[in-house]
């Protein structure tokens, strides 16, 4: 019946995406043991506890995250993603502030790459999971190409405005008004946010944030170029 070969392209979806983030072992992704099921039927995911708080706490908590600790973190989590993307072509596929872990130790952890889509596997009546507030906007349109991780990029970039800046790039209560926002009005300048961003960092993000694909960086390693050189100019 079509439930069951709904059901057995869940299980064979599930038990792949839990291999896939298995085989990830990096010090700024939440690491995952096991994947199963019971006697009972019910399918489990075992993944590494983190104590401490999300990046959207700590945002909401502070206000904002200031320029020197906030790149030392999207360092950490853009060279996590870049690992995934390098090892088997992940793609995270919902990149924001609650997915971002910080322990008591002040390290970041990058969660929920168990849910990370694998390039060349394909699967009949996807879902495409988005948060609108982080969503690129060829993920909205439903034009987002497989084999490239550009809408991660665009979705980072988002988190990063809203690290820096305090609130994300388009903010609303409705998904359709903050989609929309997203595919056709004009970044507000970030340091129109936040004054005290440098101007760098802001260019930076802005073109995280092009709504063109093309117009953005090709891949991670570009973007860990940018942030890496940003940073140390800054303590320069």
């Amino acid at each position: 019946s079509d439930d069951r070969a709904a059901d057995a392209e869940f299980v064979g979806r599930f038990f792949n995406e839990a291999r896939a983030a298995a085989a990830l072992t990096h010090p700024h992704i939440i690491q995952a043991y096991d994947a199963g099921v019971t006697p009972e039927q019910v399918y489990y995911f075992a993944m590494e506890y983190v104590e401490g708080e999300t990046l959207l706490q700590r945002i909401r908590r502070l206000g904002f995250v200031r320029t020197g600790p906030g790149l030392d973190l999207a360092i950490d989590i853009a060279d996590a993603l870049n690992y995934g993307w390098q090892r088997q072509r992940l793609t995270h596929g919902d990149i924001k502030p609650e997915n971002i872990m910080i322990n008591r130790s002040e390290e970041c952890k990058l969660a929920d790459f168990g849910l990370a889509k694998v390039a060349e596997h394909d699967y009949e009546g996807q879902d495409i999971m988005l948060t609108p507030l982080y969503a690129a906007p060829e993920m909205i349109r439903g034009e987002h190409a497989k084999g490239d991780c550009r809408a991660d990029i665009y979705s980072f970039g988002a988190t990063l405005y809203h690290l820096f800046g305090g609130s994300p790039p388009f903010p609303g209560k409705r998904a359709q008004e903050v989609m929309q926002r997203h595919l056709h009005e004009p970044l507000e300048p970030l340091r129109q946010r936040q004054a005290a961003v440098p101007q760098r960092l802001a260019d930076l993000v802005a073109t995280l944030l092009a709504k063109d694909p093309a117009e953005r960086p090709a891949d991670w390693e570009a973007v860990l170029r940018s942030l890496r050189s940003l940073r140390q100019a800054l303590t320069e």
